[in-house]
C-alpha cells in the first residue's frame, strides 16, 4: 500500500481526501504536531511516501491572500523535490484562471506564483511529477440539493471526485521529465465554465446544482 502525505490534513480539503484511505496509507501533517514551515521536519515525515498532496491554502482574510501561504507552499514543493517522491500534487484554485481585477487579485497572484514554482521544480527535478489542481469549493459530503441557475463562476468538487482525481494522477505512469501540469478539479455542471480534460483519464462522477436525471 502506497503512502500519501497530506499537508493541512485536519482542514476541509484534507478531510475530503480521507476517502483515499481504502487504497493508501495517509500520513497526516498539520498543526500543532507538524508545521509546514519546518523544512527538515517535512522532509523527515515524507520518508517512504510516494505522493505529497498540498492543501489549497486559503487565507482568513479571504480574497486578499496570505503571504505565509506562499512560504509554506514553496517549502513543501522543495521538500518533495529533495526527497524525490513520485508525485507532488498541489491544491490550487480556479481563481488562478480568473481575470485580473476580479476582486481577488492577491489570492489569484498567490496561486499563480505557486503554480510557477511547481513549474520550475518540474524542470529542475524530473524524477518527481508536479501537478496543480485548480479546485472549486471542496465539499466533504455528497451532492447538494439542486439550486437552480448557477452563477457563471460558481464551481464545486465533491470529496469522491477529488479523491478520484488524486488517485488517477498517482496511478498514471510517470515518465521522468514530465512537465508540470495544471488540471481543473470540478464536479459536473451542465454549463461547465472551465475545461476538465486531462491526461489522467479522470472524469467527475457527481453533479453540482442540478441532477440531469431527476
Amino acid at each position: 500500500m502506497g503512502k500519501i502525505l497530506i499537508t493541512g490534513s485536519k482542514g476541509n480539503m484534507g478531510q475530503a481526501l480521507r476517502g483515499l484511505s481504502k487504497d493508501y496509507e495517509l500520513v497526516d501533517y498539520d498543526l500543532p504536531e507538524y508545521n509546514a514551515t519546518n523544512y527538515e521536519q517535512l522532509v523527515a515525515r515524507l520518508a517512504g511516501c510516494q505522493a505529497l498532496d498540498l492543501k489549497r491554502e486559503r487565507s482568513k482574510t479571504g480574497s486578499r491572500g496570505n503571504p505565509a501561504n506562499i512560504v509554506m507552499g514553496e517549502i513543501a514543493l522543495a521538500a518533495a523535490a529533495e526527497v524525490g517522491i513520485q508525485d507532488c500534487i498541489m491544491g490550487s484554485s480556479v481563481n488562478a484562471a480568473r481575470d485580473k481585477g476580479y476582486n481577488n487579485e492577491s489570492y489569484r497572484t498567490t496561486k499563480l506564483r505557486l503554480e510557477e514554482s511547481a513549474n520550475l521544480q518540474a524542470y529542475r527535478y524530473p524524477k518527481t511529477r508536479f501537478t496543480s489542481i485548480r479546485l472549486g469549493a471542496v465539499y466533504g459530503g455528497g451532492n447538494p440539493a439542486p439550486i437552480g441557475l448557477l452563477r457563471e463562476d460558481q464551481t464545486w468538487i465533491s470529496s469522491r471526485d477529488l479523491c478520484g482525481l488524486v488517485q488517477a494522477i498517482i496511478e498514471t505512469p510517470h515518465t521522468p521529465g514530465d512537465p508540470h501540469q495544471v488540471v481543473y478539479g470540478l464536479s459536473n455542471r451542465l454549463d461547465m465554465p472551465y475545461p476538465i480534460e486531462n491526461n489522467f483519464g479522470w472524469q467527475p462522477q457527481d453533479w453540482f446544482g442540478v441532477d440531469p436525471g431527476a
